[in-house]
Parts: C-alpha cells; sequence; structure tokens
C-alpha cells in the first residue's frame, strides 16, 4: 500500500523496489548470501513491483493505446521529440546534474535546454562513454569501496523514469531529490575511505559554509519570481518557453513595457510558440495600448498563428478601444472555437452589461455563473437583466446571494432597493436605502430620486 500511494504521489518513486534491492544488497544482506539470497529474496519483492507496473499501464500504456501520443501523455510543448533522441540527450544532461551536485551554481529554473536531433555527435558519444565509465567503474570497486558503488548506483536510479525514455523538459534540478541521496552516501563513504580525521572535520566546515551561502543566496532569489528570471536569464540562450514564462511574470508584477520588450525581441528572433503572441498582446492592452495589442494580434494571424487566445485578447483589445461592435463579432467567432467557453461567456456577458445592454447580456452571464457558482461579478448585472425583464423574484434571489457574502456592497444595495420599489416591498425598499446611506450617500440619493418618479 505505502508503495503504491509513494508512486502515485510521485511518478518518478516508480524505481522504489529496485532501490529497495540495491540497499539490501549493499547493506543488509550478508556477504555471503549476497547473490544466492537476493534472488531467494525476490519472492519477497514481488508485491513492490506490482504498483510501478500498474502505474505504468494506467499512466502511459492505457493512453498510448488509445491513440494518444506520447508528447500528450507527457504533456510537452514542443512535438517531434522521438524517446531516443530525450534518451541521448539525457547523456549530456545527468552531466550537467553531476556538476551540479559538485558545483552547485548557477541554478536555474529553466535551462531552455535544446533536445538533441543528431544522435551520432562526439559530444553525444562522449557523454554515453563517461556514463559507460562510471558504471562500470562503480561495479569493478563494488567490494572495495561498497558506498562509492551503492552512491553512483542510487544517483542513476532516481533519475531512471524522467531521463530516460519519457520526452519531458530535459533539464530540471527537482529531479536529482531523489538522487541527492546516493551522492550522500558517495561523499560520506569517499570521506571515509580516502582522507583522514583531521582533513574530514575543515573540508566538511567549508563544504557547509560554501552550500548554506549558496542555499541562502538561492533562497533570497526564489523569494521574487522576476528576480529569479532576471538571474536565469544571464545563464542562458532563451528560448520561446522561457520568454513566454519571463514576460508572464513581468505582466504579474505590471511591468508592461518590459514584457513588451522582451517579447518583441522574441518575435524578431523568430518565436514559433503562440504564447509569445498572446502575452504581447496581453502586455499591450494591460500598457492602455490596445491598438497597438490589435496590429500585434492581427500581425500573429497574418503569419498563420490563430487560436482562441489570440482572439479572446484581440476582443478584449476591441473593448479597451471603444470598438464595441468588432469586439462582440470576435467573442462570437472564438465561442465558435467550443474552448474557453466559460470566460469568453464572461467577457462577452459583462461587456455588454458595461454597455448597459443587461437583457443582451443575460445568456451569457447565466452560462458563466452555472459555472462558475461562486462568481457574485456575475450576479448584479444579471439581477439588473432580471429587473428589466420584470422578473424581481430572480432579481431580489441574486442579489441577497451577493449581500450574503458581500455585506457592503453598494451596487447590490442599490439593485435590491431598486427591486423592492418596483415591486412594491415598502420594507426591502427602506433597508435597503438605509443601507445606502451609511455606505455611499450619493447612490441613496441617485435612489430615492429613482423612487421618487
Amino acid at each position: 500500500v505505502a508503495c503504491y500511494l509513494a508512486v502515485k504521489t510521485k511518478e518518478n518513486l516508480a524505481i522504489l523496489p529496485l532501490a529497495m534491492l540495491l540497499f539490501e544488497y549493499f547493506y543488509l544482506a550478508r556477504k555471503n548470501d549476497r547473490t544466492g539470497g537476493i534472488k531467494a529474496k525476490l519472492v519477497y519483492f514481488t508485491p513492490f513491483f506490482l504498483p510501478p507496473l500498474f502505474a505504468t499501464w494506467q499512466r502511459l500504456i492505457t493512453p498510448l493505446n488509445r491513440g494518444i501520443s506520447l508528447q500528450d501523455v507527457a504533456n510537452i510543448q514542443e512535438v517531434g521529440i522521438t524517446p531516443i533522441q530525450y534518451l541521448v540527450t539525457e547523456f549530456n544532461v545527468i552531466w550537467i546534474y553531476l556538476k551540479l551536485l559538485f558545483v552547485p551554481y548557477p541554478q536555474m529554473l529553466d535551462y531552455a535546454y535544446p533536445v538533441t536531433k543528431t544522435l551520432l555527435t562526439f559530444q553525444n558519444l562522449v557523454a554515453f562513454a563517461g556514463l559507460v565509465a562510471l558504471m562500470s567503474a562503480a561495479f569493478l570497486v563494488r567490494k572495495r569501496y561498497p558506498h562509492l558503488c551503492f552512491g553512483i548506483y542510487w544517483f542513476l536510479l532516481g533519475l531512471a523514469v524522467e531521463s530516460t525514455l519519457i520526452p519531458l523538459d530535459p533539464v530540471f534540478e527537482h529531479r536529482l531529490y531523489l538522487s541527492m541521496f546516493g551522492f550522500a552516501v558517495f561523499i560520506v563513504g569517499a570521506g571515509h575511505y580516502f582522507l583522514s580525521r583531521r582533513v574530514i572535520i575543515p573540508l566538511a566546515l567549508c563544504c557547509l559554509f560554501i552550500w548554506s551561502s549558496l542555499t541562502w543566496s538561492r533562497n533570497q532569489m526564489w523569494n521574487s519570481e522576476l528576480g529569479l528570471y532576471m538571474d536565469n536569464a544571464k545563464h542562458v540562450t532563451p528560448d520561446d518557453g522561457f520568454y513566454i514564462a519571463l514576460s508572464k511574470s513581468m505582466i504579474v508584477t505590471k511591468f508592461y513595457p518590459d514584457a513588451i520588450e522582451v517579447l518583441t525581441e522574441a518575435i524578431e528572433n523568430g518565436a514559433r510558440k503562440i504564447g509569445v503572441y498572446v502575452n504581447l498582446a496581453i502586455a499591450y492592452r494591460l500598457n492602455k495600448q490596445p491598438e497597438k495589442a490589435i496590429e500585434s494580434i492581427n500581425a500573429a494571424f497574418t503569419k498563420g498563428f490563430r487560436n482562441t487566445d489570440l482572439k479572446i485578447e484581440l476582443a478584449r483589445s476591441y473593448n479597451l478601444a471603444n470598438n464595441h461592435e468588432k469586439a462582440v463579432e470576435t467573442y462570437n467567432s472564438a465561442l465558435k472555437d467550443g474552448l474557453r467557453v466559460n470566460l469568453i461567456s464572461k467577457d462577452l456577458g459583462m461587456m455588454l452589461a458595461a454597455m448597459g445592454q443587461f437583457v443582451d447580456a443575460e445568456p451569457y452571464l447565466e452560462y458563466a455563473l452555472k459555472n462558475r457558482p461562486d462568481d457574485n461579478e456575475l450576479r448584479t448585472p444579471l439581477a439588473q437583466a432580471k429587473i428589466e425583464k420584470g422578473e424581481m423574484d430572480a432579481a431580489e434571489k441574486l442579489l441577497r446571494q451577493v449581500l450574503e457574502s458581500e455585506p457592503n456592497n453598494k451596487v447590490a444595495w442599490f439593485r435590491l432597493g431598486l427591486v423592492g420599489h418596483k415591486s412594491g416591498d415598502e420594507k426591502t425598499f427602506q433597508k435597503a436605502l438605509k443601507r445606502l446611506y451609511k455606505l455611499d450617500g450619493e447612490q441613496a440619493e441617485k435612489l430615492e430620486a429613482l423612487a421618487s418618479e
């Protein structure tokens, strides 16, 4: 059960039964029982192999049998990567991981590491030969230096799931978490075998000081997502994915001109991911430059980039530019795609409501509210639509739902007062009016003026 839960929590723990066998061989089995005994214990370990096999069948084999591509199963954006190309790439990546264990600088969130398309290159052959030599050396010293052998094999075993045949992002530092146990055993073993205590203590203190300083520095960097990406940019040649992530961080922190500059550079460098164009449109729109946003999206359309997110941004930009007719037309075009329907319905409904076309907005607001029942922002304009159609009970219900969670919502109190007036419910009207005088005297006077007409 524990093994099954471990694998369901993190797929790279599929190697757990092999790790148990490795630990058993080096540290639990008797010296004279390491060959025959381990075979006998396979029966004991067999149940631990079932959860990884089941997870592999469920998460990999079954989707592939249904015709889902390996790229979709692995959830990677770059298409056309074969398992062999990824494996050969990882021969080089493993040496990056080894370097990081000994010298953990620079550390990066996004390495923008390319997947090799040519298999038989000198670099790939050297990387593969180096790994074979490392494993062979570990095997040869397994009896004399068991801690070193165990550490090397554990390190490689910890990367077996994510750094072999399933195409993922080539480099991710967090993949080392499991493998670092093997590295720790290797370091302790090396000190035990080759160094005297007089050397070990000052060396350990020196390493502790250096690594602690780097850890502190890294944690400070992680406090700022934008700072993290800016530091990252110093050490890599950015690709489209990096530009998208960096610009998103800039947009979140409201550095819109910087995001525009970064994304414009990406497009000039021949960006091929549609997210670059989407983020550029968002940055222009939020920087109050809707015309530029429209221009950038139309340029993307000209280049053959066309998806629902671009249409949504185009509609939002038309709305900001007060070209409401084109905004409605673009939103309706996006709805036909059948994607992001909830978001589009809310956007379109809220835009029509802002234009005072509450009845026209009603079907979009109702659809959005059905799928977002906790979104009170939808209820107040929808209630106004009900008021204009004379459906006072429905309007009152919507407004009271808003006021349950937002008792100081001035718009809801104003419209509830309107419901009370139009339905002849003097008690509701007076309660809303009294509350409005406490929250916003101007709105209260406006409601009173409407009631006296």
